[in-house]
């Protein structure tokens, strides 16, 4: 029997598909209203300071801009690249899940974060996105990642001529995770149910 995707889910307009990627999921295990409200019926929500920050970081190391405090940070040969992959739920029905890693390598992937808090080994070893992105390598790419680095970088708010900004400190954490084969069952397993609760959302709506 041939394999068909089925998915009911909307149109992700970054990646022009029906599906869901780690953020959707965290927004559906959190609150599946506000998925619905930002996902299906399109209210996004405004990007904070901190977050456009954050946008700013990616782009300079995706362009390999390491100047200043981005000097010397780890990084693979593949930035940003879009994946998408199918995960099937029964024999025959499947659902898309799609990602952009910051940066990934044959062994290796590499993931950036900017915040007033460095990220503790706790936080990095519990991080599903991680998973998911090696997941999404070993569907899409048959790329089997051994070793996620989640690279902390610290930033601080400037007031300079009264007007406040955000700036990296130079304070920096690599936190080197380990990624096997129960772990990409187990957010499998995540996306799943995360698919199922978001199709029991959409429905309820429509019989609203």
């Amino acid at each position: 029997m041939k394999k068909e995707a089925v998915s009911n889910l909307p149109i992700d307009p970054r990646y022009n598909l029906s599906g869901l990627s780690w953020s959707h999921l965290v927004m559906i295990e959190k609150d599946p209203e506000e998925w619905y409200d930002v996902y299906v019926l399109g209210h996004k929500r405004k990007p904070t300071e901190a977050m456009k920050f954050g946008t700013k970081v990616h782009k300079q190391i995706a362009e390999r801009k390491f100047r200043g405090k981005l000097k010397e940070v780890y990084y693979g040969n593949n930035p940003e690249t879009q994946l998408t992959c199918k995960i099937f739920y029964t024999k025959t029905k499947s659902f898309n899940i799609f990602g952009t890693p910051d940066d990934h390598g044959t062994l290796s992937l590499y993931e950036y974060k900017t915040g007033t808090k460095l990220w503790t080994q706790k936080q990095a070893d519990n991080h599903g996105q991680l998973f998911t992105y090696a997941l999404l390598l070993r569907e899409s790419k048959k790329i089997y990642i051994d070793v996620a680095y989640l690279i902390s970088l610290e930033t601080k708010h400037l007031t300079v001529n009264d007007k406040t900004k955000i700036v990296l400190t130079g304070n920096r954490r690599t936190l080197k995770v380990e990624i096997t084969h129960q772990d990409l069952l187990k957010i499998q397993a995540r996306f799943i149910n995360g698919y199922k609760k978001a199709l029991k959302t959409i429905k309820e709506h429509e019989e609203r």
